[in-house]
């Protein structure tokens, strides 16, 4: 009775330990991921896109695929649980100014060279200028004074509808060389964000980061 009361116990405290441990670990990572982040330096570049262009969507797809190529990961002990290092992300951003539609992409600030030779590599036409945060210019600092100042705000998110690894392109090619030139995906968020009204301001944000290489 005695002997298995005691590896009854024992089992107890193997058990406990194991679950103090993940949770140990658990926080210690989340502090020092948080820590990482709070030290990025981050930039908006603006892309200013011509009326007219003649390229076809793939043409992004090769530009997504030059930032994937910039994907950070800790290589070791110290880069995991001291640096606590995250891969960093990006955030592509579709905002609309009563009507006035503009692209912004926000990044780590040493990316900046890497991103506009992506982006100049497929469209030599567009201009990517470093701009201050729209947020901190075009909205009062805090929800207290957004209210006072007359202001309305309201948010949703997206959530996948399938895995995150299911394709969202299932073909190579559109029906036509002509057609492929033609299509445009944002056509209709453009559409619909132009008609917003002078004193209205809606943004869509989509945040990627590099997938790890096992995928």
């Amino acid at each position: 009775w005695l002997l298995a009361n005691g590896t009854f116990a024992l089992a107890v405290l193997i058990a406990a330990a194991v679950v103090l441990f993940v949770i140990l670990r658990s926080t210690w990572l989340f502090w020092r991921n948080e820590r990482f982040k709070e030290k990025l330096e981050w930039i908006i570049l603006e892309i200013r896109i011509p009326r007219e262009i003649d390229k076809s969507p793939r043409g992004m797809e090769q530009v997504l695929m030059a930032l994937h190529a910039l994907r950070n990961a800790p290589t070791d002990v110290k880069e995991r649980y001291w640096d606590g290092e995250v891969t960093r992300w990006f955030s592509l951003e579709l905002v609309s100014f009563g009507g006035e539609v503009r692209f912004f992409i926000r990044a780590y600030y040493k990316y900046r060279n890497l991103i506009e030779a992506a982006f100049f590599s497929y469209y030599r036409d567009v201009e990517i200028v470093e701009v201050d945060d729209y947020v901190d210019t075009k909205l009062p600092r805090t929800i207290r004074e957004m209210y006072e100042e007359g202001y309305e705000m309201s948010g949703t998110e997206m959530v996948l509808g399938r895995e995150a690894a299911y394709p969202i392109k299932s073909y190579l090619d559109f029906e036509s060389m002509e057609e492929e030139r033609q299509f445009d995906p944002v056509s209709t968020f453009l559409e619909i964000l132009g008609k917003v009204h002078k004193e209205e301001m809606i943004g869509v944000q989509i945040l990627i980061a590099p997938a790890d290489y096992k995928w």
